[in-house]
């Protein structure tokens, strides 16, 4: 009589338990994958992006500022603008005055420096701000269109009292803000500050700039 032997079951080692520390770090992975990822790549790409324009919009806050500070200027003075010869020097104090109506706004953008010749810097490239060299000594009263007529304007020139006549520069000449031009900023007697054809719009109200009343001297 032959005896059949039974094989012995094969052996299977029991199953590891995933442990509770690794369980919760692939739920944290698994989060930070699919959610904090993406929004912190997205909050990067903004803060990027925020450092680029914020340039820009320094500079035409700075426009606002000295556009005030013209018309307080010639509020004090018979109704008329500065010489163009002092006309940085003539302003700072008003400038300092329109400076502290928005100073909360230099928190975000920064400020344009008010004992220096005043300037824009966008992307680490400086220029110039100035003043239109035809309104020199000029009533305010008398500018027809206040609201198209440019008071300052920004140049390739950079230097103190700077004063030119102004004529519409050259667009591929203006500075760049992501590879791209973005056009010259200029501020007119009244009205927001521009870059290119684009109004840039700090809360102001255009009653802040507006022309003082004729003093009746005959507008000499």
């Amino acid at each position: 009589m032959i005896l059949q032997m039974e094989a012995p079951p094969s052996y299977t080692p029991p199953k590891k338990k995933m442990g509770t520390g690794m369980i919760v770090g692939l739920i944290f992975g698994g989060i930070f994958l699919c959610c904090l990822l993406p929004i912190g790549l997205v909050a990067g790409l903004g803060l990027f992006a925020f450092g680029k324009v914020k340039d820009t919009a320094a500079c035409g806050l700075a426009m606002g500022r000295i556009q005030r500070a013209m018309i307080l200027y010639s509020k004090d003075h018979e109704g008329k603008l500065p010489k163009a010869a002092t006309w940085m020097d003539d302003i700072r104090p008003y400038y300092r005055k329109a400076q502290a109506r928005t100073k909360d706004t230099d928190k975000v953008f920064g400020s344009m420096p008010d004992g220096e010749p005043f300037a824009c810097t966008t992307d680490g490239v400086k220029t110039g701000i100035a003043f239109n060299k035809d309104l020199s000594g000029k009533k305010v009263s008398d500018i027809k269109d206040p609201m198209e007529t440019v008071l300052v304007f920004e140049t390739t020139n950079l230097q103190a009292n700077l004063s030119e006549t102004f004529k519409e520069p050259d667009f591929s000449l203006s500075p760049k803000v992501f590879g791209k031009h973005r056009g010259w900023m200029k501020a007119t007697v009244a009205g927001n500050p521009k870059t290119g054809n684009a109004e840039m719009n700090f809360g102001t109200s255009q009653n802040d700039f507006s022309p003082p009343a004729s003093t009746g001297d005959g507008d000499k």
